[in-house]
């Protein structure tokens, strides 16, 4: 079976940049497409060049990937046509609350994130950071307030013997400005268990991240719910994978996703609550296992490829010449009635 994972970023056009040389038209002929660009754009570009070219042959079975919980504006074709999949029964609620139909389908992590051991790559951290195993507490996430940066610094400044480590590097504007601001505020206080370790952007990336989740005390996701909703969070699965607990905001995902005790300490996003989680961290016996295989999450995706998308809906001409990309009044109105809340943009 012939599939595409189109993984372009936005305005980028599957001829420009697909990895293995595919056109638009190429896409016609496989079994299956999962796109995953920023903006669905492969799909939107499929749907408008079978309109020009020949709209009579059916589009073959695809879905569309959406990370957010408020991602439903793309792709700009008919709504009826938009089959979209989610990483949570969260988010595939809210989709559902808001007049959208969609699938959840839960990651899979990378077999190479798994308990163990490799100093060769551990080295480096110790070396040049002077980190020690299972002595600090990790933030790898981006250093904005939403993900809770804020909350990291209090942390420190409450409990100024434990290391608390930051390790995300990017080159969004606003990402680097949260961090500079964030280090010179703990150069200026003192805080030197304030420690920023990036991680060598070489091939070997993922083996030094590896080690530095595996030998962490625990992974810190302190997201704000008031900001933002989580939905997932690929770097916790990494974290339990590896044998690390996090501890997390509480929330519907975090819930649905891991086992308070066993992969997790789920708390209120509150200082005092994260605090208790730190200073009671020794008292709990975590025994974390993945529950998220790469082998579920394929046999997830072409089950809805082979079965559920097999035959695409009968979307009549008349209904392509109405609202392609907007919910109708109707929708509108089910979707004021549903009263989903969502956190105001920061």
């Amino acid at each position: 079976m012939e599939m595409t994972f189109g993984n372009a970023v936005m305005h980028e056009t599957i001829s420009q940049y697909a990895l293995d040389g595919s056109k638009t038209e190429d896409l016609m002929d496989c079994d299956g497409i999962i796109d995953m660009t920023a903006s669905v754009s492969n799909i939107e570009q499929l749907y408008w060049f079978r309109d020009g070219k020949d709209f009579s042959r059916e589009m073959p079975p695809y879905v569309c990937y959406r990370n957010g919980y408020n991602a439903f504006a793309a792709p700009r074709i008919h709504l009826q046509m938009r089959h979209y999949t989610v990483p949570s029964l969260q988010n595939m609620r809210i989709f559902n609350a808001n007049g959208h139909d969609a699938t959840c389908v839960y990651y899979g992590c990378p077999p190479m994130y798994k308990k163990g051991d490799n100093p060769e790559f551990w080295k480096y951290f110790e070396e040049e950071f002077g980190l020690k195993k299972k002595e600090y507490f990790l933030f790898p996430h981006r250093p904005t307030a939403d993900k809770g940066i804020d909350m990291v610094k209090q942390l420190a400044s409450r409990f100024p013997n434990e290391t608390f480590v930051l390790s995300a590097a990017t080159p969004i504007a606003e990402h680097q400005a949260g961090l500079t601001k964030l280090l010179q505020e703990a150069s200026t206080l003192h805080m030197e268990n304030i420690k920023y370790c990036p991680i060598p952007m070489n091939p070997m990336h993922h083996y030094y991240k590896r080690e530095l989740m595996r030998h962490a005390k625990a992974g810190l996701t302190c997201f704000d719910p008031s900001r933002y909703i989580e939905g997932f969070n690929l770097t916790n699965m990494e974290f339990v994978a590896n044998g690390t607990p996090i501890i997390v905001t509480d929330s519907e995902s975090s819930r649905e996703l891991w086992v308070h005790g066993k992969d997790a300490i789920i708390v209120p996003y509150h200082l005092e609550s994260f605090s208790a989680a730190i200073e009671k961290f020794s008292t709990y016996s975590f025994n974390c296992h993945n529950n998220y295989t790469t082998e579920n999450y394929a046999k997830n995706y072409l089950n809805l490829l082979l079965n559920k998308y097999a035959v695409a809906p009968n979307v009549t001409q008349a209904a392509r010449e109405n609202d392609l990309s907007s919910p109708s009044p109707q929708q509108q109105s089910e979707m004021q009635s549903a009263q989903i809340q969502f956190p105001p943009r920061p």
